[in-house]
């Protein structure tokens, strides 16, 4: 999807130039997998997990020795409606191991817990 990838690389461009701290981008869980079920249905869509994929490595390299300014890539699992449960003790595990359903307020919060935390910058976590 153009928004994946092509969208992705955009915002992350336009905030370097104008030195914002932090970019912050929710993409998706299991995009490292693509033997996976989840993986391969997903994929059906306009080849969104491969974009999604694209866009992170991208992020990764454009930030990529710019100090002062970090990324953060937030993998959540599926998403739903939910009411929130809240982000209580944030834990970032890595390595795409993680799956399960997390409200999107719940996604929005985590997102906005990782912009000030250190262990986050230049991290991707699920």
């Amino acid at each position: 999807s153009r928004v994946d990838r092509d969208g992705v690389i955009t915002c992350a461009r336009a905030c370097l130039r104008a030195g914002v701290e932090r970019f912050v981008i929710v993409s998706s869980g299991a995009v490292s997998k693509p033997a996976s079920p989840v993986y391969i249905f997903l994929n059906l869509f306009g080849g969104i997990m491969r974009n999604k994929i694209l866009g992170e490595d991208a992020v990764r390299a454009l930030y990529f020795d710019r100090p002062g300014q970090f990324y953060t890539v937030v993998r959540p699992g599926g998403l739903s409606e939910d009411p929130a449960r809240g982000v209580g003790a944030l834990e970032l595990n890595q390595g795409d191991e993680i799956s399960g359903r997390i409200s999107r307020e719940d996604v929005a919060a985590i997102c906005i817990e990782s912009i000030t935390r250190d262990d986050a910058a230049n991290a991707t976590f699920e």
